[in-house]
């Protein structure tokens, strides 16, 4: 817990880093914590998705297989993406820098952006997957 609040100041501060994800309609449908609480994260991610150095994709269930079946991500500096984070549940989190893994993540991320819907798109599904839980 402590952790995700320090990530939130990181978001929060004057001048914040880019953060783009791509996140599976499925992930946005299923109710973990009930009803009150899903449309409650919604409604935060949809705040979150105005701010201009928020970008937030949702890959719907018709994009078919996703390039990516395991959540990784991009670390960059000076706009350039430089390693790459995963996490197992066996292994734990793992940093890699090898140029080839990386390179291989941009691809499958650039795919992933593709298959993706637009940004106004994801937030008016967004919206409408909040409606969804509210009824």
């Amino acid at each position: 817990m402590e952790l995700r609040i320090r990530r939130q100041t990181g978001i929060e501060r004057d001048e914040p880093p880019l953060l783009w994800v791509v996140i599976h309609e499925a992930v946005l449908r299923m109710c973990v914590g009930g009803l009150s609480v899903m449309i409650a994260q919604l409604e935060h991610l949809a705040v979150q998705m105005e701010s201009p150095h928020v970008t937030v994709q949702v890959l719907p269930y018709e994009a078919g297989a996703s390039p990516s079946h395991l959540p990784f991500t991009l670390l960059a500096l000076n706009s350039a993406p430089h390693a790459v984070y995963t996490e197992t549940p066996t292994h734990g989190g793992q940093v890699d820098d090898t140029p080839s893994v990386v390179a291989k993540a941009v691809g499958m991320f650039d795919r992933l952006r593709m298959a993706a819907l637009s940004e106004e798109e994801s937030i008016a599904l967004v919206r409408k997957i909040m409606e969804d839980h509210a009824k």
